[in-house]
């Protein structure tokens, strides 16, 4: 009798045996089976607890149900040194293989316990014996224990089907109902399309399955991520102190271990976990809320992973219950290994992100926000979180540092814009590692930066982060496009607004932010400015939040609706024009925006250097993004354009004083001509107004419909809309010029400055 020490040595040998090597498939984790079915082995070097060792096996079944495996109708476990094999017909186990298991299907299997009794072959005894395993497994006609249909192994199943049919969703389900070609696996499923509609996505067809995951983290960064995962593992210290009842190391009897989970609470599919180790993967409990992913997500990793929460797919609408990572300040699988002191937790998330009264960019239905008032976000704002718990991925973060993050050997590696430090100062903790890459390529919004960082759990005041890769996709890997060094920013630019009050001031007009009068009855809300007039207002300015983007940039001749900036007067005007300039700060590569943030940081140094003055001043003259215009308001009086180099005005008279360079005259020279030309076209000019950029554009550069040599109006073929052209060609022919001459002058002159005064950071 052989004796073997190794389960591995006696697996080969026994399979070499009985001539089964070729026929036998290895995966799934499994000691094997039969590749066409029929038998399910289970090994060990000696079986002393028989029914531990079946519910193992029970467990593989289970797993390979769910992934549209056949159930094989033999369980055979195999006790290799005393040359016996227990086998069972799977069948008397149906209702345990059409259960959920997570974990490794090796652990807890100590109180299962049957009534069924093995078929006991001592294979090792001759000849005879022998036969009665082969006669038993029967390689030329296999056979399959049925299975019935669920929710749980549904996507297993239609997969299956898509990959040896290429048909489609609709004759799946009539396989499902009257099965043909998996009639030997299978019961005639009776069940309704309804029941599924919560996972249709995982239904499709191939041709037409929109990939779960979409809205979420791409595999090459996730890998990526992967390093600084390891990164935190490396630093967890080895210690004796093991409290955990199921670590692997402690049954093994290794005292001296390292003590860690790896935590998702918004895993989704499991992207992020993919590139995971299976030593790795047996220290990680994962959390989902949606039934569609959990579907996949038990499929894919609920062997390999320590828990998936939650244990069932009990839901409402589509949402699993007890699933919800806000609903639940920590989650109770989870609490044991963050109270015990022994254990490092590293927490290795993207959380979904969805701003508070906008468009969820990864909850999709259109209840996204209801989370505001989850338990976490109720919590989040008592302690005094402010406007920063108006965004999902905020409450996340702060949720893990709150109830999960409590010891110095704990870690974070977190996917976020990087506003939840920079500017919301969210994570006060110390940085180790870390990378940028391309929001893109996550399917949630257009180009622009998403930090990935390794946050270890010790209080640290980092203000400068240090220089880091950026990564774009190409040909799907990795490339470093540059580098990127934050700083984290204090003030916003409100803080230098202009905040003095005027005795003269009197009641004024209202604009929208395109610069024209609005009256309040044509306001859906209340008016947030005060409305004031003054001979020496000029403008109204409000650069909101530390974004430098469209929706925080604000420059009329009157106050705008939604206001919450101030009144720039002919007095102050020259020293405010660099906070305009600020906000107009160009994200126009995606690794510059969620980067920069527009700051009062460095105070109003700035006011001193004139050359910097100059350069606002024109840049704001000649630019578009001034909505600034001249309009006889409906209280009878004109209002003109003083931030514009038409003749007379503020600006042009202020400009008169100052030396030009030789870039600057050639911009003017070009803003000259398209003044003349507009003054040329008389029935859209008024005299009596003074003209900017944008007025010129939007009111004097008109178009024209296009007509055919009989005066008719000639349409789109395709759109059949009316087609057009400008009125006035020439007039057209001038703005993208002296455009892309303001955009390099702002880059090379202006741009540097905004850094140095600290404007921008």
């Amino acid at each position: 009798m052989p004796i073997f020490s190794k389960e591995i040595d006696g697996q080969e040998a026994f399979y070499e045996k009985f001539a089964l090597t070729d026929y036998v498939t290895i995966d799934n984790n499994t000691d094997g089976y039969l590749t066409n079915g029929g038998a399910l082995f289970e090994f060990k070097v000696q079986i002393d607890r028989v029914d531990e060792v079946l519910f193992q096996a029970i467990k593989y079944l289970s797993r390979l149900r769910l992934k549209g495996y056949a159930v094989h109708k033999n369980i055979v476990l195999i006790s290799l040194n005393d040359e016996k094999a227990y086998c069972y017909d799977s069948a008397n186990f149906l209702k345990e293989i059409e259960q959920i298991y997570v974990g490794g299907a090796s652990k807890n299997n100590g109180l299962f316990s049957t009534s069924v009794r093995p078929n006991t072959i001592h294979y090792g005894r001759g000849p005879e014996d022998m036969q009665k395993l082969i006669a038993l497994l029967d390689v030329a006609h296999p056979k399959f224990t049925k299975i019935h249909i669920d929710l749980n192994c549904v996507v297993g199943w239609a997969n299956r089907f898509y990959r040896e049919t290429n048909k489609s969703k609709s004759e799946m389900f009539d396989e499902l109902r009257h099965p043909t070609i998996f009639a030997d696996y299978i019961y005639p499923w009776t069940g309704k399309e309804e029941d599924f509609k919560f996972i249709m996505d995982c239904l499709n067809d191939l041709k037409h399955r929109r990939e779960l995951g979409a809205f979420y983290t791409p595999k090459v960064f996730a890998k990526r991520a992967t390093e600084l995962v390891r990164k935190a593992i490396a630093r967890v210290p080895v210690n004796c102190n093991c409290t955990d009842p199921n670590c692997e190391y402690r049954v093994k009897g290794e005292t001296e271990h390292k003590h860690y989970v790896i935590i998702d609470r918004c895993a989704g599919t499991g992207v992020l976990q993919e590139n995971l180790s299976d030593e790795e993967l047996a220290h990680t409990i994962l959390a989902t809320y949606e039934l569609k992913e959990w579907v996949v997500l038990l499929s894919n990793l609920s062997e390999k992973v320590k828990y998936i929460i939650p244990p069932t797919s009990d839901n409402q609408d589509g949402l699993l219950r007890g699933g919800d990572a806000l609903e639940c300040p920590i989650f109770p699988d989870m609490e044991k290994y963050v109270e015990d002191e022994s254990c490092s937790i590293i927490m290795f998330e993207n959380p979904p992100f969805s701003e508070a009264g906008g468009r969820s960019f990864y909850d999709q239905s259109s209840k996204e926000n209801t989370w505001k008032n989850s338990i976490v976000c109720q919590n989040m704002r008592k302690q005094g979180a402010g406007i920063s718990s108006n965004e999902k991925s905020n409450v996340f973060i702060w949720s893990a540092f709150e109830y999960y993050l409590k010891k110095p050997n704990d870690y974070y590696v977190l996917f976020a814009p990087i506003k939840y430090w920079k500017t919301q100062s969210l994570v006060k903790r110390t940085f180790i590692d870390g990378f940028y890459c391309n929001r893109e390529h996550f399917g949630t919004a257009g180009p622009s930066t998403i930090s990935v960082f390794l946050w270890q759990n010790i209080f640290a005041e980092q203000t400068v982060l240090p220089a880091l890769p950026a990564y774009d996709i190409k040909d799907g890997s990795l490339e470093e496009i540059v580098r990127i060094e934050e700083k984290k920013v204090f003030s916003p630019l409100s803080k230098i607004y202009d905040q003095t009050s005027h005795p003269l001031d009197e009641k004024g007009l209202v604009c929208k932010a395109d610069g024209y009068e609005i009256c309040e009855d044509e306001y859906r809300t209340k008016f947030s400015v005060i409305p004031l007039d003054n001979e020496n207002i000029i403008a109204y300015l409000a650069t909101h939040g530390f974004s430098p983007n469209s929706q925080g940039r604000i420059l009329t001749r009157v106050g705008t609706a939604n206001g919450h900036g101030f009144f720039v007067r002919k007095e102050n005007f020259l020293k405010k024009l660099p906070l305009f300039a600020a906000a107009c700060f160009a994200e126009d590569k995606w690794y510059r925006k969620d980067v920069y943030s527009k700051t009062s940081d460095g105070g109003t140094a700035f006011e001193s250097d004139e050359e910097f003055l100059k350069e606002c001043l024109i840049f704001t003259c000649l630019t578009n993004l001034n909505k600034v215009i001249s309009f006889v308001g409906s209280n009878d009086k004109l209002y003109l354009n003083e931030l514009c180099f038409d003749d007379n005005t503020l600006a042009s008279k202020t400009l008169n004083k100052m030396r030009l360079n030789k870039v600057e005259k050639s911009i003017l020279a070009d803003w000259d001509v398209l003044l003349d030309i507009a003054k040329g076209c008389k029935e859209e000019y008024n005299a009596r107004y003074k003209y900017g950029i944008y007025q010129i554009f939007r009111e004097i550069n008109v178009s024209i419909y296009e007509l055919d040599k009989e005066g008719n109006i000639i349409y789109d073929s395709k759109s059949k809309t009316p087609r057009t052209k400008p009125k006035y060609p020439e007039l057209n022919g001038k703005f993208n010029p002296l455009k892309r001459k303001l955009t390099e002058y702002y880059k090379n002159f202006i741009e540097p400055k905004l850094f140095k005064y600290e404007l921008i950071k």
